[in-house]
């Protein structure tokens, strides 16, 4: 087992909390961005064809693992960008687990400087938990119920010191089917009595964050990760309330 593996775990995890967030979108939402009259903001879609098409570039230019595949879906809804992302995400995890360190520690070019494969998989990881966290706020502006990414939610039951209980999204799809249905399969708990969340989601058969153990550099990877999605925050531009609830 390469030295890097904790790299390949963490992007294993991160690849799935990308599509756990997008399944918490509906399709009439695509086109909402945080401001209506103001393009700068990317729409809930712009985020999804970004990271689709910002991922490829990245593994096929600078780390040089071309899945072969087109990045964007021929029909741009929500479902059709979450099976295209889990595809080719799920080819290119397939191929980090072939290689070896000298793979990992070879110096190649990133935008014009020479950086490690490793170094750059940090930055690539930290970039996908960046732009996650924008959409996570989208999804807060739509008033949506969230599923967990790292820790709790006001919908799965508030503050972690107040020993709230974490709930992932847990999907299902068969790939055998030539049509796919949604299925929501975990319940959020009720916030206010007489009221369920239930959202619509897609199983790729386990949780978005299975249970192993975690080195420290894996926790330190998690801590960058959270500050990318706070900074992601920051960086929406022209909220239209001040009151926004963040999850």
């Amino acid at each position: 087992m390469t030295r890097y593996q904790f790299l390949i775990d963490t992007y294993e995890t991160e690849r799935l909390k990308v599509l756990s967030v997008w399944s918490m979108f509906q399709d009439e939402h695509l086109p909402f961005r945080p401001h209506p009259s103001d393009p700068r903001g990317r729409s809930v879609r712009e985020q999804m064809v970004h990271q689709c098409v910002s991922e490829n570039l990245w593994f096929i230019n600078i780390l040089g693992v071309d899945v072969g595949a087109p990045p964007l879906p021929e029909d741009e809804t929500r479902l059709e960008f979450i099976r295209r992302y889990a595809e080719d995400s799920g080819e290119r995890l397939e191929a980090l687990r072939d290689k070896d360190d000298a793979w990992w520690e070879e110096t190649v070019t990133f935008f014009e400087v020479p950086r490690s494969r490793a170094w750059i998989m940090v930055r690539r990881i930290a970039h996908t938990a960046h732009h996650r966290g924008q959409q996570t706020a989208l999804l807060r502006m739509l008033n949506r119920d969230l599923h967990s990414t790292y820790g709790p939610t006001a919908d799965t039951g508030g503050l972690m010191q107040n020993k709230a209980p974490v709930s992932f999204t847990r999907t299902r799809i068969s790939t055998r089917c030539s049509k796919r249905r949604l299925r929501a399969t975990r319940r959020l708990p009720s916030l206010v009595p007489g009221i369920s969340h239930r959202l619509n989601v897609l199983d790729y058969g386990r949780t978005t964050e299975p249970s192993m153990p975690r080195t420290v550099v894996q926790l330190a990877l998690r801590g960058l990760s959270r500050n990318g999605y706070f900074a992601a925050i920051c960086s929406l531009r022209s909220i239209p309330s001040p009151g926004l609830s963040l999850p």
